[in-house]
This record gives structure tokens, C-alpha cells and sequence, in this order.
């Protein structure tokens, strides 16, 4: 489907795919493929996708901060890409900047975030969240030479919270998936925000 995508002031659209962003937080609160009906955000989680959440370094995963004085502003109207710009305060940060686009004929989205950190030794940790809505699916993620299951491929006991990819994490039952590719994320962490 070449259907042009359509913003309006929260919501991007071409004809395969549906994203809407909450106008308080910035996040991605639904992401909707229009031939299936699914939606991929889990609304049952505190977390939606794409969401940015600042821990200091002894506080519990549940004082994590949000984003605040969040602006969302359209980018880009053209024919072939459109893109809402999700700019806001963020604690540890001077700015915090989101950018979320559609390409017409392309059924993914693509994120683009910019973090001006400010400079501390203090320990800490920026986390950006994806609460996928695959129920009972099934995570892969692309290691140098194989496939992993990060979840069953490990010792019992080993760390998962740091966790290195190559090109990208693979969510997937056997009616829907989510393929996330991270082009410079340098670490991911399944589950819970558990560790800064």
C-alpha cells in the first residue's frame, strides 16, 4: 500500500501501519497494523514503547523519572516520510529529543532519539522502554556467529541485564512479531527496569 502517510497533531499513518503518541509523555501509546487489527503496545504495562525514564543511581526501579514539558510538534508532511519531533525536559539530560517517522509503503516505524546528556560521575541510567504486545511470544536477538534465546540460552544465574546485540532483538508468537533493530544501542535489558 503506497498510501502517503497523514500526521495530525499526536498520530502518524500511511496504509499498512497506525502510531499514536501520548501528548503528556511523549511515548508511543499505540502502534496499530492495519490489515490485522493488532495492536503492538502492551496497555497493561506502566511502560509504553519508546518510553525514556531517567534512575539515579540507589533509587528503586519505581522512582525512575519521566520526561516532562513535553512539546510534540510535526516534522515532516511530505509524500513519502512523515515524522512527528517529541521535544522535552529530562532529568540527567539538557534535552531530550524523540523523533518517530513513516515512510509511505513501509509497515515499520523508525525512532530516532537524541539525548544531550549532562556530564556526571554520579551512578545512574537512562533506559528507553518497549512494552511489545506479543503474548507468549518468544525473544531472539542476533549475537556475533548464532541466535540467542536471551531468556533460555544462558546459565541459571547469569546476568540479564546487560545484554549485547549485534543487529537486532526478534519478539514473535505464532500470529505476530516485532523485528527491533537498534542501530546504536549498546545494551538491552528483558523484563523490568532492574538495575542503573
Amino acid at each position: 500500500d503506497l498510501t502517503s502517510p497523514r500526521p495530525t497533531a499526536n498520530t502518524l499513518e500511511n496504509g499498512l501501519i497506525k502510531v499514536k503518541l501520548n501528548p503528556q509523555t511523549g511515548d508511543i501509546t499505540s502502534l496499530v497494523d492495519k490489515r490485522s487489527g493488532h495492536e503492538f503496545v502492551n496497555t497493561g504495562s506502566p511502560y509504553a514503547l519508546n518510553s525514556f525514564r531517567y534512575l539515579r543511581g540507589g533509587d528503586a526501579p519505581s522512582k525512575a523519572s519521566g520526561p516532562t514539558d513535553v512539546r510534540i510538534s510535526i516534522e515532516e508532511t511530505g509524500p513519502v516520510v512523515t515524522s512527528l519531533r517529541v521535544e522535552s525536559k529530562a532529568e540527567g539530560c539538557k534535552g531530550l529529543t524523540r523523533e518517530i517517522r513513516l515512510v509511505a509503503g513501509q509497515q515499520y516505524v523508525e525512532i530516532l532519539d537524541t539525548v544531550d546528556k549532562i556530564a556526571t560521575r554520579n551512578k545512574e541510567g537512562i533506559h528507553f522502554a518497549f512494552a511489545f504486545n506479543i503474548p507468549g511470544g518468544t525473544a531472539r536477538m542476533d549475537i556475533p556467529w548464532g541466535v540467542m534465546n536471551p531468556l533460555t540460552d544462558q546459565l541459571p544465574g547469569a546476568n540479564k541485564n546487560w545484554l549485547a546485540f549485534q543487529r537486532w532483538i526478534d519478539v514473535s508468537n505464532d500470529k505476530a512479531g516485532v523485528t527491533w533493530v537498534g542501530l546504536e544501542a549498546a545494551m538491552v535489558q528483558f523484563g523490568d527496569i532492574t538495575a542503573n
